[in-house]
């Protein structure tokens, strides 16, 4: 118990450091999708967290970096069990979007969907 206290003080220490240089969204982003998923819910509610804040954090949404399009391969294969030629005719390599748990990407199946 006293070990989740001190992670907790150290996460928030670390959070009001970062806000007083104005780069909270960083921060949550550099502490994980759990940290990035609170940053977006609270970019929707400027009602709570002003409008400065809530820009702020808003390019948790969508605009995280995105990793490689040979991460993306490997991912696509592993979770269809096929070859990306066997389920794409086209994937665009760069994504439209990238946020804390996936990226999209514009692509036509083979079926031409």
């Amino acid at each position: 118990m006293v070990a989740i206290i001190h992670l907790f003080r150290l996460i928030y220490s670390f959070l009001i450091l970062l806000i007083f240089r104005k780069n909270l969204a960083k921060a949550l982003e550099i502490m994980g999708p759990a940290f990035i998923k609170l940053g977006q819910f609270l970019s929707t509610r400027p009602d709570i967290i002003g409008v400065k804040l809530a820009d702020s954090l808003s390019y948790l949404r969508d605009k995280l970096p995105y990793f490689s399009y040979d991460e993306v391969i490997k991912i696509i294969e592993k979770e269809f069990g096929k070859g990306l030629n066997e389920i794409f005719s086209f994937i665009e390599e760069i994504p439209v979007a990238s946020a804390s748990i996936a990226q999209v990407h514009r692509a036509i199946t083979i079926d031409g969907e």
